[in-house]
């Protein structure tokens, strides 16, 4: 069972192709796709996958290290403490405070071959004495290829908060621009975006409600041949969606693929739900009940119901101490009715 948040899905994913060698393409998905996508508003997140992506490997030599006595962790200890930038403090210039940072971080794949990992008496060791330092590309264990051929992919994320819809057509728009910037060759597509399925999807929904106005009245009212119940049946599911719109709007909820997922549900269980009620109401009024009848709101029939009550003069004949009570009715042999009560009971009560 894991947590899952709708807000948290990818709005979009985009794929990057061109003649250039994937490496190339991922470099430049990284390097210029992706802050330019990050720019647009209620983007929270843009990255790339697929590709060759660079990786320096440092390749140590078994035989070298043991020649010169520098384990493993004393070569990767040293490529970290070198390999970091650090702060150097601070300075102010008028109201404003800057912070300073030096330069630490490897530039060159030759300074990482020069890097110091231990002495050997006096002499210092370095990478290259015990290892062998390649610029390289790492492993590729899936490949990407848009429309046929080789590529990269990005997945853009929004923010919590923002708005699937504009977030998506911010995004949209933002794609001519960044193609006009890009490489000679070198497409930024949209493989799926997510605002097109929502609008698509409030579509369809739209349809649905209509449809099912339509059909359920025609259903009802050759079944039922009232047209006022038809009307109050089909009439409910426009106006329970304007209203389920509206509450989702004070609670600041987003359309979604699970909310509208819900919203379709909702029309089904609504429609079936309000032709049952409906048949059953139209039902007790062909049968003459009214509002005010207590015995139709219990479910009783108004002709079999009586009262019980107790009867101190019956306790003996039962041999308990609570009787019927209330008026009865007998037929004699003859077809004629008497009507009485229990002794005990005053005249006139019910």
């Amino acid at each position: 069972m894991v947590a899952f948040d709708p807000s948290m899905m990818p709005i979009s994913f985009m794929g990057v192709s061109g003649d250039l060698p994937t490496h190339e393409l991922r470099a430049i998905a990284k390097e210029r796709i992706e802050p330019m996508l990050e720019r647009v508003p209620g983007v929270a997140l843009a990255t790339v996958s697929g590709g060759q992506d660079r990786q320096i490997q440092v390749r140590l030599d078994p035989t070298r290290m043991r020649a010169r006595r520098i384990a493993s962790a004393q070569v990767i200890n040293a490529i970290r403490m070198e390999n970091m930038q650090m702060p150097a403090g601070t300075f102010d210039q008028g109201q404003i405070t800057y912070s300073v940072h030096t330069q630490g971080k490897y530039t060159d794949v030759n300074q990482i071959a020069r890097t110091i990992v231990g002495y050997a008496g006096t002499t210092p060791v370095r990478v290259q004495d015990v290892a062998n330092v390649v610029d390289t590309f790492a492993e590729e264990l899936a490949g990407t290829h848009i429309n046929g051929a080789p590529g990269v992919m990005m997945v853009v994320m929004k923010q919590s908060d923002a708005n699937t819809v504009k977030v998506g057509e911010g995004v949209l728009r933002e794609i001519p621009h960044i193609n006009s910037l890009l490489p000679e060759g070198v497409v930024l597509s949209t493989i799926f975006e997510q605002s097109g399925f929502i609008q698509r999807s409030l579509g369809n929904l739209a349809n649905t409600a209509v449809l099912g106005f339509i059909m359920a009245g025609i259903v009802l009212l050759i079944f039922l041949r009232n047209f006022r119940a038809s009307v109050i049946v089909a009439m409910s599911m426009p106006l329970s969606m304007l209203f389920a719109f509206f509450v989702m709007y004070l609670l600041d909820l987003n359309l979604n693929i699970i909310s509208l997922a819900g919203l379709a549900l909702a029309i089904g269980m609504l429609v079936d739900n309000a032709i049952v009620v409906l048949e059953n109401t139209v039902r007790f009024m062909e049968d003459g009940s009214t509002l005010r009848d207590p015995d139709r709101h219990h479910g009783l029939d108004p002709h079999y119901s009586q009262c019980f009550r107790a009867d101190p003069l019956r306790a003996g004949d039962r041999g308990g101490d609570v009787q019927g009570h209330g008026h009865h009715h007998l037929r004699e042999p003859g077809g004629q009715s008497l009507r009485g009560h229990h002794p005990g009971t005053p005249d006139g009560e019910p």
